[in-house]
């Protein structure tokens, strides 16, 4: 792990030989506080969510380059009416479709970021991009953005770019998709916790009325909205690499120990660890993670591009499918790969109450270890949806939470192109790559192992990708009573 400071590039292992973490703190951190830019294997790590004691969540909206008007309109007099900020992340390109309406965003008090390119991109453009919008931007509404958000489907060229022109690369915890209704905002708000960022793109009215509901549920829960600016720490931080958490760096006075990032580069293997999105620290290394609940009539194909590439995946099958489908159970786990857990009926985790949380995944590791005679010891909850009290329940029960890094978005069938560009760009050290069994996913993954292979990156199970960032399958178990 390379610690960044503005430009002083130094290896981990000399700053902790040299007098270990608080004389580092105390020769590099204070004098030089603003600005810490958290970095492994060369890359910035984005900011997903915020350790903070302040009861609040940081509301964030992209503006795409197709967005209208109208819409962007719409929400700004909406959280006018609320009497809310929020952060815009507006793609450069509409502003220079839309400069009055940006300028109109900038008077209305509400933060503009920058929203990255896609990852059809140049890498010229991505490099240059930081830098012109900032002159741009000044010339065209009068403010300087500080903020920089990855497109899903951008590349890692532009964050780099971006977090030396000293943005703050913000991503999310939590996106706002479907129709918007009291329902559904309620159990939304229901899975926040301070210090979240929520990402909603802005696509006609719909986006006012998840504000207007998202403005009246988070109330309820003692939570309130702020925009990403106000959340977010300037100073003295650090990002823990697998879960995108932004924290303080400890005082100087502060002793070291195992659980200051700084000193570990994979947080912990305590029950208070958050899901792993990513071990960057698994040099050269990447995994497919595949979830299953349907899509049986692709699997065999999919297999057998795996097995001509000689690659091994995770798959994390639901119970129910395993039930129906024990012959594809076997023929997965006779093939090499790593089964894991995906809950038994595809339930929202955090709607489930602890029993019927354990129930998920206990009868669905009783029937993957009746089929194959090993239980999994990874769980990768339903919707990518979880909380703290998920996490530290699977890792009571023994389960190391798994959710993803690049996504392919498969289940939406797109070509098989747009899946391509959406994970190649993006290809990284420790990155796990979420797919379905889809058409267009047994149609992309020749080409996708192919280019990720000649980038340099083996394509291991998620189970070698911990073990190689030092991170143990199963998370130790908290003590009784706790």
């Amino acid at each position: 792990m390379v610690i960044d400071l503005r430009g002083w590039r130094l290896p981990l292992a000399t700053l902790v030989l040299a007098g270990g973490l608080a004389a580092f703190i105390q020769l590099w951190v204070e004098p030089a506080v603003r600005g810490v830019v958290a970095v492994v294997a060369d890359r910035p790590i984005p900011i997903r969510l915020v350790e903070t004691q302040r009861p609040v969540v940081a509301l964030t909206l992209e503006v795409p380059a197709t967005a209208d008007d109208e819409a962007t309109t719409a929400v700004v007099a909406e959280l006018r009416r609320l009497g809310l900020q929020a952060t815009f992340f507006l793609s450069p390109d509409w502003v220079e479709r839309h400069p009055a309406a940006a300028a109109r965003l900038a008077a209305a008090q509400q933060e503009l970021g920058v929203l990255g390119p896609p990852g059809s991109a140049t890498a010229g453009t991505a490099a240059s991009g930081p830098a012109d919008v900032a002159l741009r931007w000044q010339q065209l509404v009068g403010q300087t953005p500080s903020l920089y958000r990855p497109a899903a489907d951008g590349g890692a060229r532009a964050e780099l770019a971006a977090a030396a022109r000293s943005y703050l690369v913000v991503a999310w915890s939590h996106q706002v998709l479907g129709e918007p209704s009291s329902r559904q905002a309620a159990r939304l708000a229901a899975r926040l916790r301070p210090g979240d960022i929520l990402r909603l793109t802005v696509a006609g009215e719909t986006t006012s009325r998840w504000v207007a509901l998202l403005a009246a549920a988070l109330p309820q829960r003692g939570l309130g909205l702020v925009p990403a600016g106000q959340l977010v720490y300037r100073d003295a931080y650090y990002v823990e690499p697998h879960t995108g958490r932004q924290r303080l760096l400890p005082q100087p006075a502060a002793a070291a120990s195992e659980e200051v990032v700084v000193s570990h580069p994979v947080r912990g293997n305590g029950p208070s660890a958050g899901p792993v999105f990513e071990v960057p620290a698994a040099r050269g290394m990447m995994s497919l993670a595949i979830n299953v609940d349907w899509g049986e009539e692709y699997l065999p194909a999919m297999l057998g591009i795996l097995a001509s590439h000689g690659v091994r995946a995770t798959f994390f099958p639901t119970g129910r499918w395993a039930e129906k489908f024990p012959e594809l159970v076997t023929r997965i786990h006779q093939a090499g790969h790593e089964l894991g857990n995906h809950g038994y009926a595809h339930d929202h985790p955090t709607q489930l109450s602890e029993g019927q949380l354990a129930a998920s995944l206990e009868r669905t590791a009783a029937v993957l270890e009746r089929v194959t005679g090993t239980r999994p010891r990874l769980y990768a909850p339903p919707y990518g949806e979880w909380d703290e009290r998920v996490v530290r329940h699977a890792a009571a029960l023994g389960y190391r939470t798994i959710l993803w890094t690049l996504d392919t978005i498969d289940w939406q069938r797109p070509p098989a192109e747009k899946i391509l560009q959406r994970i190649l760009p993006r290809a990284r050290s420790g990155a796990i790559v979420l797919m379905h069994p889809t058409e267009p996913t047994v149609a992309a993954l020749p080409a996708l192992i192919s280019g990720l292979q000649a980038a340099g990156f083996r394509l291991v199970p998620v189970g070698e990708l911990l073990e190689a960032g030092g991170l143990a399958k199963t998370p130790v178990r908290p003590a009784a009573g706790r």
